[in-house]
């Protein structure tokens, strides 16, 4: 998708994409989730993306793929996505921003809970 190509059947593909990764580990499978949930943040990223834009608001593709991708530990998480995808400096301060308003959703989800 950082290349500009793109599926008509993402959200299918994400979505079993997702199932197989929950199925695999809850299983036992040994590995880990941070490609995995690289790969489906990126995905939904892109998603959400191209359905704020018949909305109206215009945004970079690359910039909804990487601020889908923001991991959970915020500083650790913007190094590998600056890291994975080769991106400057510039990409960082929204980054920054997603990954804090990301804290304070979860916490607040959390709290609900």
């Amino acid at each position: 998708m950082f290349s500009g190509n793109s599926s008509a059947y993402l959200p299918v593909i994400l979505i079993i994409k997702c199932l197989l990764v929950c199925l695999l580990l809850r299983s036992g499978a040994y590995g880990g989730t941070l490609t995995p949930s690289f790969a489906i943040g990126v995905g939904m990223g892109y998603l959400i993306t191209v359905l704020l834009r018949n909305f109206g608001f215009s945004h970079s593709l690359s910039l909804g793929m990487l601020l889908g991708t923001t991991p959970d530990p915020p500083l650790t998480g913007i190094a590998l996505v600056v890291g994975f995808t080769g991106t400057g400096g510039v990409i960082v301060f929204p980054l920054i921003l997603a990954s804090i308003l990301s804290r304070i959703i979860n916490n607040k989800w959390k709290e609900r809970l």
